[in-house]
């Protein structure tokens, strides 16, 4: 355990199946539905968390985060397995716990230090640095049950940090409050890491993950799909997609030829396993021509986008859309807007349609979808999707803006020119007096 603050030991968690709606209902002895005898929320996880280290947990919702968080913290007991702890522990689970609704902000600070196993004095000393940090003003003194779940936050966050424990876990109380107040939380939580706390999260925003987290746990249905570094684990989860299964990593097959197959092994989509598609591929490279998926903002990319085409292809349309984190469309434009007339079978079933751009977009994370789409028939409007991908990614622009001078300012930047003209001369008109 040496180096270690925590090891999940290849714990899993049953919940007892729940009784059946019927008998709830009715004065019946309860009968369990038989659908819900396996209720695992957690199969065989095995972690080992560095000392030190800021360790972020994701996956869609159900996939067992919260539960695991609990079982790391020590409020919920695997059904096997064991997990190993190094050090005082704080937990942020739920806004209102640990907090007696009853009592008040002031009364809640004294009994939760005294439960942490501080002494009266001490918590004495420090309240005013909790009170400072929560910002809540009078409201300290009222009763906890009246308080706005950002008031809940603020305590709650200045509470566990301002007596610093050795492993500090939170899930998603960061996503309450004002803007300004997660920026304060963000810089403690850094200062808490420059000190040697270890910190575990949970949350649904990916940017931050990735910019906060050395190592993220990527939880799929209960298990663990991925473990490693933050980059790899979030791009495992965006091409994952739902819970239907895996979309991106399935080997092109079929009738494809074998230069194709091994043209598009670096590709960052392709259809599942077995699935039946037009589209084959899509390739994200560099000025250079090398596949990858982290860029420089400004930088040039080519987005090449592989399918198959069929004799009765006529007039087909490729387009493309780009998302960023807010899940806002940055752009979406089409072969036809971008002087491509018309996509038709040319006697060979493999094409490429290739987006050339420039990134000139703000530092940070996009997803992209791109659809191959025909004409309309009689009594259709507007083309007509054949087949598309599922959105994937992420793609990351960086801009060092430390070191990088700044293309543009906002968030994008307009295809323009500017040009200086000399000042033009106006005519000096003499007035003559009458003779």
């Amino acid at each position: 355990m040496t180096g270690f603050a925590v090891l999940v030991d290849d714990i899993s968690k049953r919940f007892p199946p729940r009784p059946s709606f019927a008998s709830l209902i009715s004065r019946r002895e309860p009968t369990v539905d038989p659908d819900a005898t396996e209720n695992w929320a957690l199969r065989n996880i095995s972690l080992e968390i560095p000392t030190g280290s800021c360790v972020g947990i994701i996956g869609l919702n159900g996939s067992g985060k919260s539960t695991l968080l609990e079982i790391i913290a020590g409020t919920l007991s695997p059904s096997t397995g064991k997990v190993h702890r190094q050090g005082r522990v704080a937990a942020l689970l739920e806004l209102s716990s640990g907090f007696n609704p009853e009592r008040t902000g002031t009364e809640n600070v004294l009994l939760n230090g005294m439960v942490a196993g501080l002494t009266r004095s001490a918590i004495e000393h420090r309240f005013d640095e909790i009170a400072q940090f929560a910002d809540i003003g009078p409201v300290l003194d009222q009763l906890v049950k009246t308080y706005s779940s950002g008031m809940l936050a603020r305590l709650a966050f200045a509470l566990h940090t301002v007596f610093t424990p050795d492993i500090l876990i939170i899930d998603e109380i960061l996503a309450v409050g004002d803007y300004f107040f997660q920026q304060k939380c963000y810089r403690r939580l850094a200062e808490m890491r420059e000190s040697g706390v270890t910190q575990l999260f949970v949350s649904h925003d990916l940017a931050l993950v990735r910019d906060l987290c050395d190592h993220t746990a990527y939880l799929r249905g209960g298990r663990l799909a991925h473990w490693g570094s933050s980059a790899a684990s979030i791009h495992r989860l965006i091409t994952d997609g739902p819970a239907g299964g895996p979309q991106a990593r399935a080997k092109v097959g079929g009738d494809l030829p074998p230069a194709s197959q091994n043209g598009l092994a670096d590709a960052v989509w392709q259809p599942g396993e077995g699935k039946p598609s037009r589209l084959v591929g899509v390739r994200i490279c560099n000025k250079d021509g090398e596949s990858t998926l982290v860029h420089t903002l400004g930088s040039h990319i080519t987005i090449e986008t592989w399918f198959r085409t069929s004799p009765q292809d006529q007039n087909m349309v490729i387009g493309l859309a780009i998302k960023n984190r807010y899940d806002q469309t940055v752009t979406s434009i089409n072969s036809t807007m971008l002087g491509c007339t018309g996509i038709s079978h040319a006697g060979t079933t493999l094409r490429c349609f290739a987006f050339d751009l420039d990134l000139c977009l703000e530092g940070g994370e996009y997803s992209l979808r791109l659809g191959l789409n025909r004409p309309p028939e009689s009594g259709e409007t507007g083309n007509q999707p054949v087949d598309s991908t599922d959105w994937f990614g992420p793609i990351t622009v960086r801009w060092d803006y430390q070191n990088d001078g700044a293309p543009f300012f906002g968030m994008f930047g307009l295809p323009m020119t500017g040009k200086l003209h000399a000042e033009p001369v106006r005519p000096v008109l003499v007035r003559r007096e009458p003779a």
